[in-house]
């Protein structure tokens, strides 16, 4: 109990069954809106802060989680062992005890996905060699659209979705890489919303531009398509620079995520436009069966 207690007062936040318990569950039902969001969308890392001290942030409320499962189970055992209380009294201690932990897990619960995203930003920014290699200045970018939507895709980060979704974190693996992992599937998520929503004020701006009656409207509208285009052109930079980062990510260990190399070569095998995006991924992608030896390329791990 003591250790929950110095890690919550360390994170702000009110111990269950203590004085200030009561006032929890009133900021917390605020909190628990954005837990299922906090992580969908990129969260900047706080400026001038190394990773290691966001890794450490995120070890001690993951820490505060386990631990305050740990109390309230044993807080549990306590109350239904207590032969002072009557059945009803003890329901009602219990029932209190629930909407307490529940509030303080919940808050926990957001600011452990917020210090992972956070965690996640940082590694990216600062591209340890040991994980992820320099960006790459001249790489294609990822765009293109498709002239037979009905039978395949356009180029875009949606393309690597359920890439995205068969690389799952591994225990025996650095949390560093896992956390890229992760960080590099979200990424590539938010990027595909803000392109959605760029090509949808595109399109609406190219419609107005056709029925404006004023030259003065349709030169606006004009620099809202211009002003699209220059904005989809740096995301296409960007998604295929995030998607190389994936891709070398995984390279490191061919075996672990040999499904989802597996899928994404497939995937880029198959798609009939063979752009230079397409070619260049193509030839980043190390399937287990052309890797001699488990170790990586690079050796994994800080110096």
């Amino acid at each position: 109990m003591k250790q929950l207690v110095l890690a919550l007062l360390l994170l702000g936040l009110a111990v269950p069954g203590s004085a200030q318990a009561g006032k929890a569950p009133v900021v917390a039902a605020k909190q628990v809106k954005k837990v299922a969001t906090a992580f969908k969308t990129r969260v900047p890392a706080a400026p001038r802060v190394s990773s290691k001290v966001l890794k450490q942030q995120y070890a001690l409320v993951s820490r505060s989680l386990d631990i305050a499962r740990q109390v309230h189970s044993q807080q549990v055992a306590q109350i239904l062992t207590d032969a002072s209380l009557a059945a009803q009294e003890r329901l009602l201690v219990l029932e209190k005890l629930e909407v307490e932990t529940a509030a303080l897990i919940a808050s926990l619960n957001e600011r452990a996905l917020k210090s992972q995203a956070q965690w996640g930003e940082r590694l990216l920014v600062e591209r340890n060699p040991n994980f992820l290699p320099k960006k790459d200045a001249n790489i294609p970018g990822m765009l293109s659209e498709s002239a037979k939507p009905t039978e395949y895709p356009d180029m875009s980060p949606a393309f690597f979705r359920e890439v995205v979704a068969l690389v799952p974190e591994y225990e025996e693996l650095p949390e560093e890489v896992n956390m890229l992992a992760v960080a590099l599937g979200k990424k590539l998520g938010f990027m595909e919303q803000t392109i959605t929503q760029l090509k949808e004020v595109k399109l609406a701006a190219n419609k107005k531009v056709a029925i404006s009656e004023t030259e003065m409207e349709k030169r606006f509208y004009r620099n809202q398509v211009k002003k699209a285009d220059r904005e989809l052109a740096k995301l296409s930079k960007q998604a295929a620079q995030a998607a190389a980062d994936l891709v070398d990510l995984m390279n490191l260990y061919p075996s672990l995520y040999k499904d989802a190399l597996t899928l994404v070569a497939a995937k880029l095998d198959t798609y009939p436009v063979k752009t230079d995006f397409v070619k260049y991924l193509r030839g980043k992608v190390r399937l287990p069966s052309m890797v001699k030896e488990e170790a990586p390329r690079r050796r994994i791990g800080f110096n």
